[in-house]
């Protein structure tokens, strides 16, 4: 008959296994901002995001974004201006109040984010001996609501986000007029998430 195997010897070292690291995540987010005002009254946007979780629940992320602003046909704005279009950088955090592992999942977050607001001029404005065709105004950004994941996998995340927001504009144009025009935007942002691990 055959020796039965020796057991394994007690010198050998354990079995070392890696341990289990929070994964980055790239987002992807689009959709529309109906904003109360008199002039441009919806913004089509999209943002590209990185972040990282900070717990098991938490979350940071450093985005930047593109939006498409529509003005109001009857407004006076509509016949000084031919298009506007806004870039945004901010950071925003989330809090899960479900697991990770679960198929729905949901979350708070909020945030903050600089935007550029820049229009193109229907006709030259002279300033000073010059034509201006283009001009710009900063703004600073505040939102929170919440978000819904729809399908949440190890690696990928596919959900709704509803954010209440608003975006205070500076007083002074980059040019130098005066902002008579745009006062502060009172936003609600109705957007799809998709996020890769």
């Amino acid at each position: 008959s055959r020796p039965a195997p020796a057991p394994p010897s007690s010198d050998e070292p354990p079995e070392v296994t890696s341990g289990q690291t929070d994964p980055g995540v790239l987002g992807l987010s689009l959709g529309y901002a109906l904003i109360q005002g008199d002039d441009i009254y919806q913004l089509n946007h999209l943002d590209l995001s990185l972040g990282f979780y900070t717990g098991e629940k938490q979350r940071l992320e450093a985005y930047i974004g593109y939006g498409s602003a529509l003005i109001d046909e009857s407004a006076e704005l509509n016949r000084s201006i031919k298009r506007a279009s806004m870039l945004s950088l901010g950071m925003r955090y989330k809090y899960f109040t479900t697991p990770r592992h679960t198929f729905l999942g949901h979350y708070f977050t909020m945030g903050l984010g600089w935007n550029e607001l820049f229009w193109t001029y229907e006709n030259p404005v002279r300033l000073d001996g010059e034509e201006l065709t283009t001009d710009s105004l900063e703004g600073l950004e505040l939102f929170a609501g919440m978000g819904l994941h729809l399908a949440q996998t190890r690696h990928f995340q596919l959900g709704l986000e509803v954010l209440p927001g608003i975006i205070l504009w500076s007083g002074h144009t980059a040019e130098g007029f005066d902002n008579d025009v745009f006062g502060p935007f009172y936003m609600l942002k109705l957007r799809l998430t998709l996020s890769f691990m």
